[in-house]
């Protein structure tokens, strides 16, 4: 049987509407958006996003288990699919869960499943080393050092997943500045004219983020003096031992 899963409620109808054989699955997790334990979805890792997707998101804890846990685990049933397509852009929000899944879809491959990436309305097939490079990345981005996610973008050959490369290569500067504290995104929304800031990031600078208002309204939060909160990006938490902040004339992540 073949599994489109698709990115989002938002896109079922436009997919319903093709006619497509086999069955939809809605992928409606934001890992691109607070953090992540690990790359394996234990039950540790699973707790950890439900406590704040609820406290982020309004989400209940049994909606979060019924609307992600559950279709989740109906995903990487393995033998349940001959075919998986995923439909999922390039940019970072989709690239960050596009990985996910194929970190734990790479046993349904390995007993003959097709995974396929369906990018501007063309199925790119992968291959085992796709989906080898695809899993490091999402395990070093779910992973404590994000200098070991920095060596991958810098070393490892993409092959035909550059724009997985590039996705994760922007979240590296969404660490705060060695210059102002600040990350690249916190500045472009400061320094806006604009009296609607999130509207013109949605509109000017977002086609590599792909945030949502959400994710957008949590880092203008961010920005309150009175907030105090740190900033945590996928397995990442600032701590007094590694403090990492983003050097732009280097082009790489320093300990400050």
């Amino acid at each position: 049987m073949k599994l489109h899963i698709a990115n989002g409620d938002a896109q079922l109808p436009e997919l319903q509407s093709l006619g497509l054989e086999g069955r939809i699955i809605p992928w409606r997790e934001a890992l691109v958006d607070g953090p992540v334990r690990g790359a394996l979805a234990t039950e540790d890792f699973w707790s950890t996003r439900k406590t704040f997707v609820e406290g982020a998101y309004g989400a209940s804890p049994a909606s979060y288990e019924k609307d992600i846990i559950e279709e989740f685990m109906k995903i990487i049933h393995i033998g349940s699919w001959n075919d998986i397509v995923l439909w999922f852009d390039r940019d970072l929000f989709c690239v960050v869960n596009a990985t996910f899944l194929i970190y734990h879809l790479r046993a349904s491959h390995a007993m003959g499943t097709h995974i396929t990436w369906m990018l501007d309305g063309q199925p790119l097939e992968l291959t085992r080393d796709d989906l080898a490079y695809a899993a490091q990345m999402w395990r070093a981005y779910a992973g404590p050092e994000p200098r070991e996610l920095e060596r991958l973008i810098n070393k490892e050959p993409a092959g035909a997943l550059g724009f997985v490369r590039d996705a994760y290569a922007l979240h590296l500067h969404r660490f705060p500045s060695v210059d102002t504290g600040r990350s690249l995104v916190e500045e472009t929304l400061l320094s806006s004219d604009d009296p609607q800031p999130l509207t013109q990031f949605l509109r000017e600078h977002n086609e590599g983020y792909g945030f949502g208002d959400v994710q957008l309204e949590r880092i203008m939060n961010r920005l309150q003096p009175e907030s105090g909160s740190p900033v945590v990006l996928g397995g990442y938490s600032p701590t007094s031992d590694t403090d990492l902040r983003w050097d732009a004339s280097a082009k790489r992540l320093v300990a400050v």
